[in-house]
């Protein structure tokens, strides 16, 4: 599922508000069917559990004095991991995400902008969210290294059986990975549905200003088959 939207449109806040970094004033959160605003707020950690946010700073995001080996075997400890599985479990996890494991000993200054990424998914992972928020989590990165984050979420999905909510202000990237799409603009939700939807026919107003905002002629997906033609 993806949010899109500009900046203030309240996409992030909807995070805050799945993982109890915010309270949400009216509505209902239903994960799995069960409305988590309903249940008394010792009852939601267990479901909190189940989700696991990557955040759009992975600089900030990652102890500086901690080696990404550490990172990752401290949420494998506090998750319950057996010991003896703890450091191979580790070195699959970096595996996961593409990283080779020789980065297990090392410190996140050593890294670019998008190893620490990966090594902060590879966290993530080793939690075993079934619900994984990547909000804003490619838009530090390259534009070449945004195509492979992209190619990484969709493996991700299918191997660990993820839902991914993905956040982002880039309405051709949510297209690319996501099978259905919220847009956002001030806090209300201005149309929802799958991305073919979204994008083609009677474009929506902030819909076809998000599009005419996207840089380039065209843009194709993953798979490689056009989704949309925005006119600069």
């Amino acid at each position: 599922m993806g949010i899109v939207g500009e900046s203030g449109s309240g996409k992030s806040t909807i995070a805050k508000c799945l993982v109890g970094l915010e309270e949400a004033d009216e509505g209902a959160i239903l994960i799995a069917g069960t409305d988590l605003l309903a249940q008394p707020i010792n009852q939601r950690k267990s479901h909190r559990k189940l989700m696991q946010v990557v955040f759009q700073d992975p600089n900030a995001a990652l102890n500086p004095r901690h080696t990404v080996g550490r990172t990752v075997l401290d949420v494998l400890r506090a998750n319950g991991c057996e010991r003896r599985m703890l450091r191979e479990t580790a070195l699959t996890l970096l595996e996961d995400v593409k990283l080779d494991r020789k980065f297990f000993e090392r410190f996140p200054h050593e890294l670019s902008g998008g190893q620490r990424q990966r090594v902060c998914i590879a966290r993530a992972l080793a939690a075993k969210p079934e619900i994984l928020i990547a909000d804003e989590a490619l838009s530090a990165l390259d534009v070449s290294v945004q195509r492979q984050m992209l190619q990484l979420f969709a493996d991700l999905r299918e191997k660990h059986n993820l839902t991914i909510l993905f956040i982002t202000h880039d309405l051709r990237v949510a297209a690319e990975i996501c099978d259905d799409l919220i847009v956002m603009k001030s806090g209300q939700v201005v149309v929802a549905g799958a991305p073919a939807g979204v994008l083609e026919g009677d474009l929506h107003p902030y819909v076809e200003e998000l599009m005419n905002a996207i840089p380039g002629q065209e843009w194709f997906p993953v798979g490689g088959k056009r989704i949309a033609h925005a006119e600069m």
